[in-house]
């Protein structure tokens, strides 16, 4: 064998050699490190598992951090309860009811039925200070600021009772305590009775067209059934010297005392209002003010 042919031979061998060696070091090293094998297929897994909206955490509870930054208008992602202990009265939001506990909505209803007890015994004062204390309690009910309304209008105190009657028209009836407890079909009927005292307070102030406004919002919702707020509003547009409109108005009020009276007789007696909204004296009243009209 000459020296050529053993120099080829030699560098084959080193060339297995170190062929051989970096095979084996990859190899040692697949094995030490097993995760690296799977790491391709466990990002797909993980692609899938991972939500890909927001809407897929409908059903996940919140976390207290989660349910304390949201404001009054943004949509929960849960409807969990937040934990008892938390006393978020002085959050950010404080006027979302969820952030009051169960104590506190009893005792804001303690004071609101205290007051409106008070009120139907015609006890003004202690009606008053019955729901200013809960309204300090939860300012957020509809509620408490019509009967504020009703008892400042009955107090001849008109300027507060429009304002209390404004504040009301600002929330809500699917935030009141009293709604909630009572079972009430959440439709915001409130603030027409809301309006129908701001029209009071106008009227009896000598604001005619302002008061005005305020019934118009009521009569043009149909919200007067049974109500005298067509006669109410035609006195606004009497001392405004609109006597055509006046006119029509009281006799829209014929309309509802007749339909009333018409639907009381239809029912049987036990069924029948024990205390009748309207009678036949209604009617002569009316027709002094309808009189009046013409002069």
């Amino acid at each position: 064998m000459n020296k050529k042919n053993i120099i080829i031979q030699v560098l084959q061998f080193l060339a297995l050699f170190i062929i051989l060696c970096f095979i084996n070091t990859v190899m040692g090293t697949r094995i030490n490190n097993p995760a690296s094998v799977n790491r391709s297929s466990n990002r797909t897994v993980a692609s899938i598992q991972r939500p890909t909206t927001l809407s897929n955490r409908t059903t996940e509870p919140t976390t207290p951090v989660e349910q304390t930054s949201q404001t009054h208008t943004q949509q929960k992602i849960s409807e969990q309860p937040l934990p008892k202990e938390k006393n978020l009265i002085n959050s950010s939001n404080p006027f979302n009811s969820e952030n009051y506990s169960e104590g506190q909505r009893k005792e804001f209803l303690k004071h609101f039925y205290a007051g409106r007890t008070s009120y139907r015994n015609d006890d003004y004062g202690t009606a008053l200070k019955e729901f200013n204390i809960a309204k300090e309690i939860y300012p957020n009910d509809t509620y408490t600021y019509y009967y504020l309304a009703m008892i400042h209008r009955d107090m001849d105190r008109y300027q507060e009772g429009i304002a209390e009657a404004k504040k009301g028209l600002m929330y809500q009836e699917s935030d009141s305590f009293y709604a909630k407890n009572q079972g009430f079909t959440i439709d915001n009927s409130v603030h027409y009775y809301e309006y129908k005292v701001l029209g009071d307070c106008y009227r009896y102030d000598g604001r005619y067209e302002e008061a005005k406004k305020a019934y118009s919002i009521v009569i043009d919702n149909n919200q007067v059934k049974y109500r005298d707020t067509y006669l109410r509003r035609g006195k606004c547009h009497y001392y405004l010297n609109d006597m055509e409109s006046a006119r029509k108005d009281f006799e829209n009020h014929r309309l509802v005392i007749n339909k009333y009276l018409a639907n009381q007789a239809d029912k049987h007696h036990s069924l029948r209002d024990k205390k009748q909204k309207y009678d036949k004296t209604d009617l002569v009243e009316l027709d002094e003010w309808i009189n009046k009209t013409y002069k």
